[in-house]
């Protein structure tokens, strides 16, 4: 079980990285990276949601990669937690409505 959940971390912590190259993709371009996404959200502020994202779960992924427990290392995942949860506010609020 230890060796699936390892192999679940680094998944994780790869989509973390892909999230965070689109969300530098979307800011770069000034248009959401991915094209069914373009009319539907804000650029500006998915892009910012995306990379919020992205650093959030790679550093809420770091003590399990790091089989560390120390104190700076919990303090990286405490602050993962809180950037995924600001990730997901910034998200939602770059949703356009629809028409």
């Amino acid at each position: 079980m230890h060796d699936l959940l390892r192999a679940l971390s680094w998944l994780v912590c790869a989509l973390g990285v892909l999230t965070l190259a689109a969300g530098v993709l979307t800011l770069a371009n000034r248009r959401a990276a991915y094209p069914w996404l373009r009319r539907r959200v804000a650029w500006k502020r998915w892009g910012w949601a995306q990379i919020v994202l992205g650093v959030g779960a790679v550093l809420a992924e770091l003590p399990w990669l790091l089989d560390d427990t120390s104190s700076p290392i919990f303090a990286l995942n405490i602050a993962g937690a809180a950037l995924l949860v600001a990730g997901s506010m910034l998200g939602l609020r770059a949703q356009l409505p629809r028409v």
